[in-house]
């Protein structure tokens, strides 16, 4: 599993995105993610949540979060 920190989540849209955790010299983008990602949908992803996630590749080649969880004691 990836690991990251939810940078923002729009609750009313229900979609946001997370910061992964960038290895040495390695580039990051943001990943996106929505309330459909989250494996426990009561989870509120609040900003500097730190999560664990993973990823797919969209048709359009994109890579979005699935599976995402709040990593425990970690906020």
């Amino acid at each position: 599993m990836n690991k990251g920190t939810v940078l923002w989540y729009n609750n009313e849209k229900k979609y946001g995105f997370i910061l992964p955790e960038a290895k040495e010299d390695e580039e990051v983008s943001d990943i996106y993610f929505n309330q459909n990602s989250l494996i426990d949908r009561y989870f509120p992803p609040l900003a500097g949540y730190r999560v664990a996630y993973g990823i797919i590749i969209q048709k359009d080649g994109r890579k979005c979060a699935i599976h995402v969880k709040a990593i425990e004691d970690e906020k």
